[in-house]
């Protein structure tokens, strides 16, 4: 509600609200951050150094019971809003937040990501979104099984390991997914694909990433896996013209078909 109350009707920049709204609505936890490198593994044509590079902030002391919460990015990947958001994260819930990416920087630098301040019209903001939404569609439409579901439960298995020795302990720790846009997209793959996750929360995320006819890819094997999160949180705007009342009806009959999921919608 307060960063609602915060944001302005037509913002051009929402970082600055959001950053006032976070640290108005923080408790004052101390703090330790560092990035954290993820090596890409389950892709045979990248270069054997190839990483992913995410950012974590967290409590200064860790304990097998310190939670992880995952925050996944929109379509251009990791950047300042989502450390500030990891480390909005970090604070209010006493957790391991682990802002996470789904490009290297040969795919997509950094210096594309950033839209902030450039004009609508101008060749540096066409350039950001060529390449941004081609990084983000090459994922969805032609590797989601190969890469985009791969790197997902890569940054989940890394994030579970944080702080922790024993392998045992790792596996009981609690960890809650969270998204906008295409997170919230990463957020329902990763649940589909039988994440072990106690809670998904998608914003804004396309409701079915499942291959259709749209895609092109409906004739691709779709395996089917044990869904272990039960907890799913969607916030979806009604008037969304990228998910139809057709696909938020799929979207109902695909979870109550599952055992045990209780989704709030």
């Amino acid at each position: 509600r307060m960063l609602r109350r915060a944001l302005p009707k037509q913002p051009r920049c929402l970082l600055p609200q959001i950053r006032t709204s976070l640290a108005m609505s923080s408790p004052l936890v101390p703090l330790a951050s560092e990035p954290l490198d993820v090596p890409v593994t389950w892709d045979a044509d990248a270069r054997s150094s190839a990483f992913l590079r995410g950012y974590i902030a967290r409590p200064t002391a860790i304990t097998p019971s310190t939670p992880v919460v995952l925050v996944f990015p929109n379509y251009c990947g990791l950047k300042e809003l989502e450390r500030h958001i990891a480390g909005w994260w970090a604070s209010a819930a006493n957790c391991i937040a682990v802002a996470c990416d789904y490009y290297t920087a040969e795919e997509l630098p950094q210096e594309i990501r950033d839209c902030r301040g450039l004009a609508p019209d101008s060749t540096e903001m066409a350039e950001h979104r060529g390449k941004s939404f081609g990084a983000m569609n090459g994922l969805l439409l032609s590797r989601c099984r190969t890469r985009f579901r791969p790197l997902l439960h890569a940054w989940l298995a890394t994030a579970k390991k944080l702080g922790l020795d024993d392998t045992d302990e790792a596996q009981g720790r609690r960890v809650l997914a969270t998204g906008y846009c295409l997170g919230g997209v990463a957020v329902l793959e990763l649940m589909r694909s039988g994440g072990a996750i106690s809670g998904a929360a998608s914003v804004h995320g396309v409701l079915e990433t499942k291959p259709t006819a749209a895609s092109g890819l409906q004739g691709e094997n779709v395996p089917k896996e044990v869904i272990q999160c039960k907890r799913i949180l969607v916030e979806h705007g009604i008037s969304d013209p990228l998910v139809p009342s057709d696909m938020v009806q799929r979207f109902h009959e695909e979870m109550h078909a599952i055992d045990g999921v209780k989704v709030t919608f």
